[in-house]
């Protein structure tokens, strides 16, 4: 036990240092996009809480490096609350793996240089889920008052949030029977962020909703996997499917096992938004941490010679879209 909580301390380390020193060229990229400006001339877009925290650290500095910091000092906190989210839900011989490949994966190191408020959903999302499963399996009300916290410190942000909700009400219905969750007390506390939703929000979250052709969901699945959607075949996709296939053989025992099916809720129901909604990013990168999450479980499943294959291929892939990016 002290051999894996040492091994699980060093590798959150190691991850921090991977993301915040694969994201430094990314904060240097010259003047704010469009796309970036309009968190700070449009308040419309963003709750209350994003945009008071925008307005402070944009009162320190308008200089675009400074800015680019927010988002990624969100995904390393993301980073350290996914240390612990990943510990209860694939469990603490995967909580290494899937913390370095949360860190490198290109879309995070991507979303952690562009102002936004992405990174934050994540973290603000991974505290709800990690609160919801210490909740379910002990019904402490600290877990129930975290739980709350956090969910509704997300919605103070955006209302992609919502995804992260929606996988613990249907997780809770399912494992109902298999749940330590005081289920009255559960479904009360609901009515916190369904009001908030309304005061602060008050918009159909399936608006926009459309039937991708083939092409738009591979190129979203190249986005989610790789960072990228190129033309053409696309290996590191392929790669990073076929480890997640890996990662849900690991978890076979989901219809069981409440933690399991939790993480293979928040693999697909967000990969299922990211793919049918408008502007999902948040959704994809929410539903990549579960994917690291299953694919860390999955790599154990192989001898040690596959998986250094298998992880020098996915590391490869991975550097091919650095280049894309940075090049």
């Amino acid at each position: 036990m002290a051999r894996e909580s040492t091994s699980i301390h060093l590798a959150l380390g190691a991850a921090l240092l991977l993301l915040a020193g694969l994201s430094l060229p990314g904060l240097d990229a010259g003047p704010l996009t469009p796309q970036e400006s309009r968190w700070l001339t449009d308040p419309a877009l963003t709750g209350p809480l994003f945009g008071l925290l925008l307005a402070a650290w944009s009162a320190l500095s308008q200089d675009p490096f400074w800015l680019r910091t927010l988002p990624l000092a969100a995904a390393l906190t993301a980073l350290v609350i996914a240390r612990f989210a990943a510990r209860q839900l694939g469990g603490a011989h995967a909580t290494a793996g899937a913390l370095v490949l949360v860190a490198a994966a290109p879309l995070l190191v991507w979303q952690a240089t562009q102002l936004g408020p992405d990174t934050l959903i994540l973290a603000l999302a991974l505290g709800s889920i990690w609160c919801f499963a210490g909740y379910a399996r002990q019904g402490d009300i600290a877990w129930l008052a975290g739980w709350t916290l956090s969910t509704a410190a997300g919605l103070l942000v955006r209302p992609e949030i919502l995804w992260a909700v929606l996988i613990q009400w249907i997780a809770a219905l399912l494992y109902r029977r298999r749940l330590h969750l005081p289920q009255g007390l559960w479904w009360l506390a609901q009515l916190g962020p369904i009001v908030l939703f309304l005061i602060v929000w008050n918009t159909p979250m399936l608006a926009g909703t459309t039937v991708p052709s083939l092409d738009t969901l591979v190129d979203r699945w190249m986005v989610l996997a790789t960072g990228a959607a190129r033309p053409g075949p696309n290996p590191g996709a392929i790669l990073f499917g076929l480890l997640a296939l890996f990662g849900l053989a690991a978890a076979r025992d989901a219809r069981r096992d409440a933690r399991r099916g939790l993480l293979v809720l928040g693999a697909f129901i967000p990969t299922l938004l990211f793919f049918f909604l408008p502007g999902g990013l948040p959704y994809a990168t929410g539903a990549l941490a579960c994917w690291c999450m299953l694919i860390a479980m999955g790599l154990r499943l192989h001898p040690r010679w596959l998986r250094q294959l298998l992880w020098s291929g996915l590391a490869l892939s991975w550097a091919f879209s650095y280049w894309q990016l940075y090049g």
